[in-house]
C-alpha cells in the first residue's frame, strides 16, 4: 500500500457539467488520487429488501477487491452529494486514479465481519455514520444470482447489476463487479460495462450474463417496450413467465424432470414454451449440479444448490434446484428439504422451504383394498399409497414419483385422487376423491405429477393413481361467481356426482375458475363454499361432459364453459357481529374480600361453541378454557391467567396476577378455536379481542406511618379500611414520602428502611410485585445491600419522574414512572449534591419544572450555627447541557426543615427554618436566571401557648394562592392580582436545642413516642407572603400532646398530619382565606382562625400509627369501567 502523506483527498464525480459527488477520503488507511469523471444516471430504484441484499459483499480471504464507487452512493439513498470515507476495519483500501473503485484488501490471514464506513451529505441516514459490511470468507462460492427482476430501460439510460453470491456454508453477500465477467446476447440493444452497467443502445430485448469461476447468472433485458401486432411479446413484457415445477427437487446423478414453459394470459392454441424454437433460453447457475436441454429437460449432478434462469424475449424467471442423495423412509426433513424413498422405489421430492420444523416423511404403498372409497367410474387403478408430509397444507407443492408398470399406456389420462370429505349443508361430511392434479407417465418408467396443469401434492394422506382412456373422459373448465365477498381462508372446491360412483372434487382457484377431467355423460356439478367455522354454501348445475379424442392441453375444454354463481357467507370470520367474533370486554368490575382481590369482566363472545366441528374440536366452548392476558407498560409479553370457577360465557371471574397495576394495565381475552382448512379441522387459533383500559375512581387516602404500613382510609367514612404492609416482611420498612402519580393509579413509597420504593396498587390496596419472577416483593430498587435511608418522594409531572432523597448522603434517586416509555419504572439516574454532611429531606418541583430544590440540613440544630444547613437546586431540564446537575448552593441561616413550591405562575420557593430572629420561612424567588442565590425571611409568630424556655422550630410549609378549594385564585378587587398565603406548621420538643433540631429533621429521635407534656405544636399562615406587609396569623392555639406536619396531595389539598396525636387533619384553604378576608386588621390577632370558623379543620380522622406521607385520590365510586 503506498504511504499516505495527506489524509484528506478529494474526487470529484462529474454529471452534465456539474458535481454530482464528491468523495472525501480522510483515514490512514484509505489512500487517494486525484482524477477522473463518473456518470450516474440511473434509471431502476432498488427496493428496500433489496438494499438489505446488497448491504454486506463477499470478499475472499487475503484476496484484494475492488469496489465500484456506486456501492457507496446507492448504499446512502441519495441521488448526489458528498461522501465521505471515515473508518476502514481489518484491512486497508486505496481510490484508484480516475476515483471509481475503491480497493479493499484484508488483514492477511483474517476471516469474518470487515467495514468500510463512511457518512453522507444528502441521505436519509442524517448524520449518522453507514458502514458498507464486508465479509471476508474462507468458504468456496457455489451459486450466484442478480438481485434485479429482469432489467427494463430506455435508450440512453443505465442500471447498476448486483450480483449475489452463496458460499459453500449457505452465507450469502454482494459480489463486487471487478469478480465478474459481464455479457450482453443483443450488444446493439444493450451493452454492459466492466462495473456491471446496463447501457441502454436501441430498443431490443435480451440476456445478460454474469460469469465467475465456472458459475453463472441471467436475466432478460428489454430496452423499450416490446413492438408486435399479436401483443405477445408485450404480455411477456407486462406478465412475465409461468414455468412449472417452481422450485425442483432432484437425486443426484439420476434425477429428469421436463420443465414446463407458458405465459399467464393463456389463450385456446397456445402451445407449451418450453421449446427452443420458441424462443426460450435455459441458464444454469452451476452446470456441476444440473444441466438442462435446449426443449427444457432438466438432468440432475452432484449434490447441490443451482438456479435456472428460464428467459424469453423480455421476460425470465428463476427456478431454484435442489440436487439431494435420497434418504430411506421414513426420514425427518427440515427447512432444507430432500428426497425420502420408499421400499417400494416411490420417491417424495420436497424443495427447500416448504417445511417450517423437522418433520417426518414417510410414503408406503396400500393394497386396493385397504382404500375406503371405490374408485369413480369410468377410472382404473394403478397403484395406491399413503403419504405423510405433517399437518396441515404445506406451502408449495411437493412432487411424488411412482414406478409405472410396464404394460401402461403413456397416452392414457393420469390422475392423482386424494381422500377426503365436504360437508353439506345440514354439517354432514360427505367423502370423495379430490383430484390434486393430473400425472404423467414418463420414458423412464414413472408416472409423477404434471406441474403445469396441477395444484399439485400438498397434504398428508391416502391417495390413489387412476388411469382412463381419451374417450372415455372430457376436461371440464368453468367459472364460479361470488355474489358476496368472500373470506379467503375458506375452502372453495366442486364436487361432481356421476350415478351411483363415488363422487369426485375438484378445487376452485384463483378468481373463481376451475378445471376437472370428468368421465363422460351426464354430471351434477355443486360449486361448495366451506368458511374456516364450517359453514356451507352451496350451488349446483347439470352438465353433459363429453370425451375427447385424446388428452387436451391446458386452456381446452371438452365441454365448454361453465358458469356457477355461488351465494357465500358474507363477512371475515372475525367479524364482530358473528358468534366467532373476537372477544369483547364490556365492563368490568373490582370484588375485594378477605382472600383477595377478583376482577369481573362481562362482554361478549367469550366462548364459542361450535356445533359444526367434530366433539374433540370444540375448543373454546368453555369458559374455564379461554385466557384472560393483563399487559402491563414495559413488559414484552402479558401476564396471562386462567378463569376462576364460577365463570360463566358472559362473565369471567379472575384473580389478578402480581406485577399488576390495575389502573395501568390492559386487559384482554383469548378464546381458543378449532377452524376448517383445506385438509380439514387443523388448524387451531387464538381469537384475541381488543385491549382494554380498566380505569377506576377509588376515594381513598394512603398515609404512610412509623412502622412498615400504609393505611387506606376512607375519604367518605374517614375510617381506616385497611393496613398494607410494605417491604420485607421480617422487617420494620418504614414508610415515609408517598407520591400519587398518573391518573391515580398507583402510589409510590420511599421506604426508610427498605431497599426499594414501594409502589402501591391503589384499586387493589396491595404492594405491587414489578419482578414477580423472584420470591421476594420487588419495588423500584434503590440499592442493593443494607437499607438505605429514602426519605421523601417528589414527582415532576411533565417528564414524569420520581426523585427520592437519601438521607444518609448527597444522593437522589431518578426513577422514569411514565408508563408508556421504554425506561418506564428504571432507574434512570444517581444525581449527587453536596454539601450533605447530614444527608437530604424534603424536595419540590418549581413551577417551571426545570428545577429540584432540595433540602440538606447541616450537623446541627443551633440556629445561626456554621453547618445550619443549605437549599441545593438541581438543574431537571432534559435539554440543558447541565442536565440531572447541581447548579447552585444557597446557605441557610439556620436549619431548613420542609419546602414547597408554588405551583401556579411564577412564585416563591417557600422553606421553614429557624433563624437568628426566630421561627422564620425562607423565601426564595425562582423566577430569575441564572439560578437564584439569595434568600429572604420572613418572620412568624407570636405563639400564643408557648412557654418562653421553648425553642419553636417550622415542621412544614404549603404555598396556596386564594380563596376556593386549592386552584381558585384569590384575587383582590382593588388591584385584580392573586396573593400567595402561605400555611405553615410549628411545633417543639421538651430538652435540649439538639432535641429540637431532630424534630425538624423528621429524624428518628422522635416518632410519636414523646409523652404530651414533652411536645407541643401549632398551625399557622401567612398573607401576602411576597408583599411589602406579610401578616401572620394562627390557624390554631400552639397546643401541648400536639406534633404538627404539614404535607399535601397531588390535587393540592393540603392536610396536617399530628404524629403524636396519631390523626390527619384537611384543611379548608378557601374556608381560611375568606374567614381572614372577613376580619377587620385590628381583631386579626385576637384569636386563632380556627376559633372563628370551625368549618377551617374540614375533618379529622385517625390512624394507626404516627403519619409521615399521604395521598389521596377521587371521590368517586369503586365500580371500574372501559375507557
Amino acid at each position: 500500500m503506498p504511504q499516505v502523506v495527506n489524509l484528506l483527498r478529494t474526487v470529484s464525480l462529474v454529471l452534465a457539467g456539474t458535481i454530482a459527488w464528491q468523495l472525501i477520503v480522510a483515514d490512514p488507511n484509505i489512500s487517494a488520487r486525484q482524477g477522473g469523471k463518473v456518470e450516474l444516471k440511473e434509471q431502476y430504484s432498488l427496493g428496500q429488501t433489496e438494499r438489505l441484499l446488497i448491504s454486506r459483499v463477499l470478499v475472499q480471504k487475503d484476496d484484494p477487491t475492488i469496489f465500484p464507487f456506486v456501492f457507496f452512493s446507492r448504499l446512502s439513498e441519495a441521488a448526489s452529494g458528498t461522501i465521505s470515507l471515515t473508518k476502514v476495519e481489518h484491512g486497508v483500501a486505496t481510490l484508484s486514479e480516475d476515483g471509481q473503485w475503491v480497493t479493499f484488501t484484508p488483514d492477511k490471514g483474517y476471516q469474518g465481519p470487515a467495514a468500510i464506513w463512511f457518512t453522507s451529505s444528502e441521505t436519509t441516514m442524517g448524520d449518522q455514520p453507514h458502514a458498507l459490511t464486508i465479509l471476508v470468507a474462507d468458504a468456496p462460492l457455489v451459486n450466484l444470482h442478480f438481485v434485479q427482476p429482469p432489467i427494463r430501460l430506455d435508450p440512453a439510460t443505465r442500471v447498476q447489476l448486483y450480483i449475489i453470491g452463496e458460499l459453500a456454508d449457505r452465507q450469502q453477500g454482494l459480489l463486487s463487479p471487478s469478480a465478474l465477467r459481464f455479457e450482453s446476447s443483443n450488444p446493439a440493444s444493450a451493452t454492459v460495462s466492466a462495473t456491471g452497467q446496463v447501457n441502454g443502445m436501441a430498443e431490443g430485448v435480451g440476456v445478460v450474463t454474469a460469469t465467475t469461476q465456472q458459475l453463472k447468472a441471467a436475466t432478460a433485458f428489454a430496452v423499450g417496450m416490446p413492438k408486435g401486432t399479436d401483443g405477445y411479446g408485450l404480455m411477456l413484457y407486462a406478465f412475465g413467465l409461468d414455468v412449472a415445477p417452481k422450485t425442483l427437487a432432484l437425486v443426484a446423478q439420476e434425477g429428469r424432470q421436463q420443465l414446463e414453459v407458458s405465459h399467464p394470459v393463456r389463450r385456446a392454441g397456445d402451445g407449451d414454451l418450453a421449446g427452443a424454437k420458441t424462443g426460450t433460453a435455459y441458464y444454469v447457475s452451476n452446470p456441476a449440479v444440473v444441466s438442462v436441454s435446449q426443449e427444457g429437460l432438466v438432468t440432475a449432478g452432484q449434490e447441490g444448490t443451482a438456479t435456472i434462469t428460464v428467459a424469453n424475449g423480455p421476460a425470465s424467471t428463476v427456478v431454484p434446484e435442489h440436487v439431494y442423495r435420497p434418504k430411506p423412509a421414513p426420514a425427518t426433513l427440515d427447512a432444507l428439504g430432500g428426497i425420502v424413498m420408499g421400499a417400494n422405489g416411490a420417491m417424495v421430492s420436497v424443495p427447500s422451504d416448504t417445511l417450517h420444523a423437522a418433520t417426518p416423511i414417510d410414503i408406503t404403498p396400500l393394497a386396493p383394498e385397504k382404500l375406503s372409497l371405490p374408485i369413480p367410474n369410468p377410472f382404473v387403478l394403478l397403484t395406491a399409497f399413503r403419504l405423510d408430509v405433517g399437518p396441515g397444507q404445506l406451502s408449495q407443492p411437493i412432487q411424488v414419483t411412482l414406478a409405472r408398470p410396464l404394460t401402461e399406456n403413456s397416452h392414457r389420462t393420469v390422475l392423482f385422487l386424494r381422500e377426503t370429505s365436504l360437508p353439506n349443508k345440514d354439517g354432514v361430511e360427505v367423502p370423495l376423491w379430490m383430484q390434486e392434479g393430473r400425472g404423467t407417465i414418463g420414458p423412464d418408467h414413472t408416472i409423477r405429477i404434471d406441474a403445469m396443469q396441477s395444484r399439485g401434492v400438498r397434504f398428508s394422506g391416502t391417495y390413489a393413481v387412476v388411469v382412463a382412456d381419451p374417450g372415455q373422459v372430457g376436461t371440464v373448465q368453468g367459472q364460479v361467481s361470488y355474489f358476496f365477498p368472500v373470506n379467503p381462508a375458506g375452502t372453495f372446491a366442486i364436487m361432481a356426482s356421476v350415478g351411483e360412483s363415488s363422487p369426485i372434487g375438484g378445487w376452485i382457484g384463483a378468481q373463481g375458475k376451475f378445471e376437472m377431467v370428468l368421465g363422460v355423460g351426464a354430471v351434477t356439478l355443486k360449486a361448495v363454499e366451506v368458511t374456516p367455522q364450517g359453514l356451507v354454501a352451496e350451488s349446483s348445475t347439470n352438465i353433459i361432459v363429453h370425451p375427447a379424442d385424446k388428452p387436451l392441453p391446458p386452456g381446452r375444454s371438452s365441454t365448454g364453459e361453465i358458469s356457477i354463481q355461488l351465494i357465500t357467507h358474507y363477512g371475515l370470520s372475525d367479524d364482530k357481529d358473528t358468534p366467532w367474533g373476537a372477544p369483547e370486554i364490556v365492563k368490568g368490575n373490582l370484588e375485594k374480600s378477605e382472600s383477595g382481590a377478583e376482577l369481573i369482566l362481562e362482554g361478549e363472545r367469550f366462548v364459542f361453541a361450535n356445533e359444526r366441528a367434530p366433539a374433540d374440536k370444540r375448543e373454546g366452548a368453555n369458559p374455564l378454557e379461554v385466557m384472560v392476558n393483563f399487559q402491563m407498560p414495559g413488559r414484552t409479553a402479558p401476564f396471562i391467567t386462567k378463569p376462576l370457577s364460577g365463570s360463566t360465557a358472559t362473565q369471567l371471574r379472575v384473580r389478578i396476577p402480581a406485577g399488576v397495576i390495575l389502573g395501568l394495565v390492559e386487559v384482554s381475552v383469548t378464546r381458543p378455536q378449532w377452524l376448517r382448512t383445506v385438509s380439514g379441522w387443523d388448524r387451531r387459533i387464538q381469537v384475541t379481542g381488543k385491549e382494554e383500559s380498566l380505569k377506576g375512581d377509588p376515594h381513598y387516602y394512603f398515609v404512610s406511618d412509623d412502622e412498615s404500613h400504609v393505611g387506606v382510609l376512607d375519604i367518605k367514612t374517614h375510617q381506616l379500611i385497611k393496613r398494607i404492609h410494605t417491604g420485607e416482611a421480617s422487617s420494620r420498612s418504614r414508610p415515609r414520602g408517598v407520591i400519587i402519580t398518573g391518573k391515580g393509579e398507583r402510589a409510590y413509597v420511599a421506604l426508610q428502611n427498605g431497599r426499594s420504593v414501594a409502589v402501591i396498587d391503589t384499586e387493589l390496596f396491595e404492594e405491587v410485585d414489578l419482578i414477580p419472577e423472584t420470591p421476594a416483593i420487588d419495588g423500584l430498587p434503590f440499592e442493593d445491600g443494607e437499607p438505605n435511608g429514602m426519605l421523601w418522594c417528589c414527582h415532576e409531572r411533565q417528564h414524569e419522574r420520581l426523585y427520592v432523597s437519601d438521607r444518609r448522603s448527597g444522593r437522589i434517586a431518578v426513577y422514569d414512572v411514565s408508563p408508556g416509555s421504554e425506561t418506564f419504572h428504571q432507574r434512570l439516574a444517581w444525581i449527587n449534591v453536596d454539601p450533605a454532611p447530614d444527608g437530604l429531606r424534603d424536595m419540590a418541583v418549581n413551577r417551571s419544572r426545570n428545577r429540584l430544590y432540595v433540602v440538606a440540613p447541616g450537623n446541627t440544630g443551633v440556629k445561626g450555627g456554621r453547618n445550619s444547613g443549605h437549599i441545593l437546586v438541581v438543574d431537571i431540564n432534559p435539554d440543558s447541557s447541565t442536565y440531572n446537575k447541581q447548579i447552585a448552593r444557597l446557605d441557610v441561616d439556620g436549619m431548613p426543615g420542609a419546602i414547597d413550591a408554588w405551583a401556579y405562575g411564577s412564585g416563591p420557593i417557600v422553606f421553614t427554618t429557624e433563624t437568628t430572629v426566630g421561627t422564620s420561612v425562607g423565601v426564595i424567588q425562582d423566577d430569575a436566571e441564572p439560578p437564584p442565590t439569595a434568600i429572604s425571611y420572613v418572620k412568624i409568630g407570636p405563639f400564643r401557648g408557648m412557654p418562653k424556655s421553648r425553642v419553636m422550630v417550622g415542621t412544614g410549609v404549603k404555598v396556596i394562592r386564594g380563596t376556593g378549594v386549592t386552584v381558585i385564585p384569590f384575587v383582590e378587587t382593588s388591584t385584580w392580582q392573586t396573593k400567595p398565603y402561605v400555611v405553615v406548621t410549628y411545633g417543639s420538643a421538651a430538652g435540649s436545642l439538639r432535641s429540637a433540631g431532630r424534630f425538624t429533621k423528621n429524624e428518628d429521635a422522635y416518632e410519636g413516642r414523646l409523652s404530651d407534656s414533652e411536645v407541643l405544636g401549632g398551625v399557622g399562615i401567612i398573607e401576602d407572603l411576597t408583599g411589602p406587609n406579610p401578616r401572620f396569623m394562627e390557624i390554631t392555639n400552639v397546643t401541648r400532646g400536639s406534633a404538627p406536619f404539614l404535607a399535601s396531595d397531588q390535587y393540592d389539598e393540603t392536610y396536617v398530619l399530628d404524629r403524636q396525636k396519631r390523626t390527619v387533619s384537611r384543611l379548608d384553604l378557601g374556608e381560611i382565606v375568606s374567614t381572614m378576608s372577613s376580619m377587620s386588621q385590628p381583631s386579626r390577632s385576637s384569636m386563632p382562625l380556627h376559633k372563628r370558623n370551625s368549618k377551617i379543620i374540614a375533618y379529622t380522622f385517625d390512624t394507626s400509627g404516627a403519619p409521615y406521607g399521604i395521598a389521596s385520590v377521587g371521590m368517586i365510586k369503586i365500580q371500574l369501567w372501559i375507557q
